[in-house]
């Protein structure tokens, strides 16, 4: 079992196959480290929120740096930059950098979107000293700033216990949400294991990782060899030269010579994850086989983006609904598709607890 107190299990170590396959199935007999599980709990149940909602001065919300999402960062789109380009001395529309463009104009959306309807939803924030750190929101408060607004509605969460639960919820929260890549859920993962083994003496185990990203065992071995894999993998993976989760195990069974041969060509190491391939191939290999009784509904299909915001509001409660969907542009249709699909998992979630 993994407990606080033992070390590590060995990445290369073959779990039996038959004790989980999937995310959804339970870790019969591998407890998570206490921490790990105390955590996931409070963030499914929505304890550490302690519900006070109010307008907080921009000047007073801090961007976490540390935070697991960090495609705008790393594009350079900052609270600075954004300000910088509101004033008109910096041009992040700039064709200059294509991926930031894109991602700005995106922002720029979101932006619209909160002039045309307000702020539908609060970030989500804790006090530290004077200021408030971002816990989940960023892309709403960076369109505020976008549209020079003073103040920016949020709710009030009660301040982490340690640096170590703050990383556990904040990555918890993001995988929810189901936008995180391969690079921002290691680095997540690499911040976690640091802080764990200095708080208690102990690395992950399999089956904490497992618990974090809900994933089955053979996708959190994966991870746990990735986190002990040789420094140049890791930093192909920080960087996004390898966006695929199998194939960065694979480079950890090659000689540093084949390694360094086969990260020359980053092309053949950016395709869609294999498990991405895998499903996809079993779906165009799966018989079709005619008077097959359904198995699902068909929810049918909605184009106006409104009619879904203002069902998911209904259906999920305050707290959780900002949690899951404050970033969403309800203005944009694959935005609310989106959203769309992590309601029904939510939902389907909720009702296989009960």
């Amino acid at each position: 079992m993994s407990r606080l107190g033992k070390k590590a299990q060995d990445p290369e170590k073959k779990l039996d196959a038959s004790t989980t396959t999937s995310k959804s199935e339970k870790w019969a007999g591998r407890a998570a480290s206490p921490i790990i599980q105390e955590t996931e709990a409070r963030v499914a149940e929505g304890e550490a929120v302690d519900g006070r909602e109010t307008h907080i001065p921009v000047n007073r919300i801090v961007v976490d740096t540390e935070q697991p999402r960090m495609k705008l960062h790393k594009l350079g789109i900052t609270p600075e930059t954004v300000i910088a380009h509101r004033e008109g001395l910096l041009d992040l529309s700039s064709e200059d950098n294509p991926k930031r463009a894109e991602a700005f104009e995106r922002l720029q959306g979101l932006a619209a979107s909160m002039r045309k309807s307000k702020q539908l939803q609060a970030i989500i924030v804790f006090p530290q000293g004077d200021n408030f750190p971002i816990e989940v929101g960023e892309r709403r408060y960076l369109s505020s700033l976008l549209n020079n607004w003073s103040s920016i509605r949020s709710l009030v969460k009660l301040p982490p216990e340690s640096e170590l639960i703050l990383r556990i919820t904040q990555l918890a929260e993001n995988i929810a949400r189901d936008d995180l890549d391969l690079s921002e859920r290691f680095c997540g993962l690499q911040k976690i294991d640091l802080l764990h083994s200095q708080d208690t003496g102990n690395d992950l185990t399999t089956t904490d990782i497992g618990e974090m990203l809900g994933v089955g065992v053979r996708t959190a071995q994966r991870y746990m060899s990735l986190l002990h894999a040789p420094v140049d993998i890791k930093e192909a993976v920080r960087e996004g030269q390898v966006r695929s989760l199998q194939r960065a195990v694979a480079l950890t069974g090659m000689n540093p010579e084949e390694r360094a041969e086969a990260l020359i060509n980053p092309e053949s190491l950016t395709e869609k994850s294999g498990e991405d391939d895998i499903k996809k191939q079993q779906k165009e290999e799966k018989p079709i086989s005619r008077g097959r009784k359904p198995t699902a509904v068909n929810m049918g299909k909605v184009g106006n983006p409104d009619v879904v915001h203002h069902i998911i509001s209904k259906v999920i409660e305050k707290k959780r609904f900002a949690e899951l969907f404050g970033d969403t542009d309800w203005s944009d249709l694959k935005s609310t598709k989106k959203a769309w699909d992590q309601f029904v998992t939510e939902v389907n979630t909720l009702l296989e607890s009960k």
